[in-house]
């Protein structure tokens, strides 16, 4: 039977941690956890009284004097947590991972064009084309010239091959003999494969943005320790205890060059600035969500993720909804609508619908320093609780336009790819004149008795 609280209040403290729960200026928060005390309102029937809180100490502290039922604000749960308070199935699992300023794309080389395949297949198919000259050359001593129409033509099976590569049409195949055709079509056949996956890889390559972002934190340690990059992490306690009394290696490189910082405006202002110290770069160490969550908001261009993998995050976030030891209800009905709803993948919309609704801000900066002024990261258990910068709110305001222009013209290349292609086809024209250059070499004989005809029809004519 439905457990029903007959529209009974429960009260819920929230601190704004985006994309978890924000406030934008609203007396409720708006947000991914609101849609699930929402879900869980109308399921269970009661009603909400979301009671605001100014950091998670605060929000402990009055869920520890039972003037709060639940908790929200992306909280993850911790095992000195776990002792102290009950949790709500974990909703989202959240990684630890790292966030830089976007890098700087790589200048086009010409080895594009060698990269849809490997050195080894590249010494194949050279491998392969010497075996069709010294065929062609047996071929000439055992085999007479094919007589066309009063004249004998050569047979050229290297030319043959390489015109079929290029996908180009040989008009003498049908007057081959019977083994020539066998070995022209087991060519052919094998050209079509190399050339449908050579066009289609390079395609790909071509649509993949070119830079040279670090990809793991493997590398990010060698960064750290060559002093080419510093990290920062926000002065708490849980994230700074985690990374100090770690025994793990790459861990333990980021922890001895580390900056600490107060608070993620700092951390935001660094990764969003262009200037350096002595050098080197910034790389913002928090959680991922938190990282997607201000990409969107700052626009394309701002913040450089890694791709989401296991060598990309240091350690998992178990982000889960406390709830006050006192509580009377039973939390496993809870519990099982809360797996529902995951499974069901309501989840992920939710998160990607919030994401979405993002993007299409454009608030001042200020307003984003009033967010998230006042809270560490919400990952740690002591919390501590401004200024206007015109040049970053600019900056800001211009990623957001130019990240919107790119939303709406989807479709259209970059100034990169546009490169690529002007080279691909400078290629291809090249590759096109050598090719006629060598047809009128090896038919010059053809065509000097062209070029002989029309002479004399023009002279006595």
């Amino acid at each position: 039977m439905r457990l029903n609280l007959q529209q009974q209040i429960i009260r819920i403290g929230f601190f704004a941690d985006p994309p978890y729960t924000s406030t934008q200026g609203l007396s409720e928060p708006i947000g991914f956890e609101p849609e699930i005390i929402n879900t869980m309102a109308k399921y269970f029937n009661f009603t909400i009284k979301y009671i605001p809180c100014e950091n998670t100490h605060e929000m402990f502290r009055m869920l520890n004097e039972n003037k709060t039922d639940f908790n929200i604000g992306g909280i993850v749960m911790t095992y000195y947590r776990y002792l102290r308070m009950h949790f709500f199935f974990t909703h989202w699992i959240d990684y630890i991972t790292f966030g830089t300023r976007w890098p700087e794309k790589n200048h086009v080389t010409y080895d594009l064009l060698l990269k849809p395949f490997s050195y080894q297949i590249w010494f194949l198919l050279i491998i392969i084309f010497i075996m069709f000259i010294i065929l062609n050359q047996f071929k000439t001593s055992l085999l007479k010239p094919i007589q066309i129409h009063g004249r004998y033509i050569e047979m050229n099976l290297f030319w043959i091959n390489l015109s079929l590569l290029f996908r180009q049409q040989y008009h003498w195949l049908r007057f081959f003999n019977t083994s020539m055709k066998i070995c022209v079509i087991l060519w052919t056949i094998s050209a079509l494969i190399l050339t449908t996956f050579y066009g289609g890889f390079i395609s790909s390559i071509l649509t993949i943005p070119i830079n040279t972002g670090i990809t793991s934190i493997y590398r990010l340690a060698e960064e750290c320790e060559s002093h080419n990059i510093i990290p920062l992490i926000q002065g708490n306690k849980n994230t700074v205890r985690r990374f100090n009394s770690s025994e793990i290696d790459v861990m333990q490189t980021i922890w001895r060059n580390v900056q600490l910082v107060n608070n993620t405006e700092e951390e935001l202002r660094k990764i969003a600035s262009n200037s350096m110290e002595n050098n080197n770069r910034f790389a913002m160490i928090t959680a991922r969500e938190t990282l997607r969550y201000f990409r969107f908001l700052l626009g394309d261009g701002s913040i450089y993720m890694p791709p989401d993998d296991e060598t990309s995050s240091f350690y998992p976030l178990l982000v889960s909804i406390p709830v006050r030891l006192s509580f009377e209800y039973d939390r496993k009905p809870f519990n099982e609508l809360i797996m529902h709803i995951q499974g069901a993948g309501l989840l992920k919309r939710w998160m990607y619908l919030e994401l979405i609704r993002v993007r299409n801000l454009y608030e001042p900066i200020q307003l984003l320093i009033d967010t998230h002024n006042d809270y560490d990261n919400n990952h740690n258990d002591n919390d501590e609780g401004d200024d206007d910068d015109e040049s970053l709110n600019n900056e800001i305001q211009s990623n957001k336009r130019n990240h919107h222009d790119d939303s709406l013209t989807a479709s259209s290349l970059s100034l990169i790819e546009m490169k690529l292609i002007i080279f691909l086809y400078l290629w291809c024209m090249l590759i096109n004149f050598i090719v006629f250059f060598l047809e009128i070499f090896i038919y010059k004989h053809f065509f000097q008795k062209i070029i002989n005809i029309i002479i004399n029809k023009v002279l006595f004519s």
